[in-house]
């Protein structure tokens, strides 16, 4: 029974002599501990007493049982809930002017969120514009072999709708970079339906289907994370640079069209190149190797945002090399993919190593991110 509720600090005439506190304003200053301490150092009374006066200004003034009670059993409100956990991630995912240690940390997820929904856009502009070149459907550009032309020219509805369908990686991307991070953050989302439609067809589908494979699902989980990447994007976060993103997005797309190309002629001869996880190990690959080479040892980040980023992002492009290196290696004759896929893996392996030691170093150097005057100034 409610009337029997007993809690700390609460006696039976009120707030207990000695702390105080009543049991609503425990509650609340439970739900700040997802803030971080320092913050709460400098805020959390003026928080709660914020809190307070909202919930008790609902109950009747003139009622002081009624304020007796609300301050006994009144509980944060959802909304209460979410507003403080949503400025629990802005904080720790901290834009210019906090604690330095919050603000490296933010800068160096949105950079891998900006990284990793950039590989995607790539792949979602080549996909589509290298299956209207294959049919023949591009006039300024070279034509393509005409067997290519003859077989692709047959490929089913469900083939065009599948490879247009990155098309909204690509609108989630621009979006990002343009400032529309709302609209980012619906975008994204909504260009893994198609992965998320490929696994229900692959487990509910018709008998004769390939079926869902580890790398299927490891596509959908890569993809996923990828969607809510752009959440990291809050509304205290420094603006995106969109020009150089923006022109690199249509040059990257076309060197990959031309290494899948390449890479369908070497298939013909029993060789084959490069495919897309392998393409993104060694882009990886000289992207680490460009930042270490880069560091300045005098510098509080020697490495810059850059080599934080990648230290984040390799575990993900590790894990699409193993998995996909193990699917593909059930096929016949793939020793020499085999072989190339490991150094692959062995190439991202070391050099998100190097990025990651030197990230953690950096990190170290930064001023400690508990010290409470470090948010007078940024909040």
């Amino acid at each position: 029974m409610i009337e029997h509720e007993v809690e700390a600090g609460w006696g039976p005439d009120g707030p207990d002599a000695e702390s105080g506190v009543s049991p609503l304003e425990q509650r609340y200053r439970r739900v700040l501990r997802l803030l971080p301490a320092s913050y709460r150092a400098v805020w959390a009374d003026e928080m709660v007493a914020t809190f307070l006066d909202g919930m008790l200004d609902d109950a009747d003034a003139d009622d002081a049982d009624g304020a007796e009670f609300v301050a006994a059993y009144g509980r944060p409100s959802w909304p209460e809930v979410a507003s403080v956990a949503a400025l629990a991630a802005r904080l720790r995912l901290g834009s210019d002017g906090g604690p330095a240690r919050y603000v490296a940390w933010g800068r160096a997820l949105r950079l891998a969120a900006l990284i990793a929904l950039f590989a995607t856009a790539v792949g979602g502009l080549a996909g589509p514009g290298l299956l209207l070149w294959q049919t023949g459907r591009v006039p300024l550009l070279p034509r393509p072999p005409a067997d290519w032309v003859a077989i692709l020219s047959l490929v089913g509805l469900l083939t065009w709708v599948w490879q247009f369908a990155g098309l909204l990686w690509v609108a989630a991307f621009v979006a990002l970079v343009t400032g529309h991070r709302r609209g980012a953050q619906v975008l994204a989302p909504i260009a893994t339906l198609p992965e998320v439609a490929h696994v229900a067809v692959g487990i509910w589908g018709p008998a004769g289907y390939s079926g869902v494979t580890p790398l299927t699902w490891y596509a959908l989980g890569l993809g996923l994370v990828t969607a809510v990447l752009p959440a990291a994007f809050h509304r205290g976060a420094p603006a995106v640079r969109a020009l150089p993103w923006l022109l690199a997005l249509p040059l990257a797309a076309a060197v990959v069209g031309v290494v899948q190309v390449v890479s369908d002629l070497w298939v013909q001869t029993g060789w084959l190149l490069v495919e897309w996880p392998g393409l993104l190990c060694i882009a990886f690959t000289v992207a680490a190797v460009a930042s270490l080479a880069a560091a300045r040892p005098g510098r509080t980040n020697p490495g810059g945002p850059l080599s934080h980023a990648l230290a984040l992002l390799a575990p993900l492009v590790l894990g699409y090399r193993l998995v996909s290196m193990w699917t593909y290696s059930v096929e016949p004759g793939s020793s020499a993919f085999h072989t190339l896929a490991l150094a692959e893996a062995v190439g991202v392996s070391v050099t998100g190593a190097a990025v990651a030691v030197l990230a953690g170093w950096a990190l170290r150097r930064l001023p400690n991110a508990a010290d409470p005057a470090a948010w007078t100034a940024s909040s």
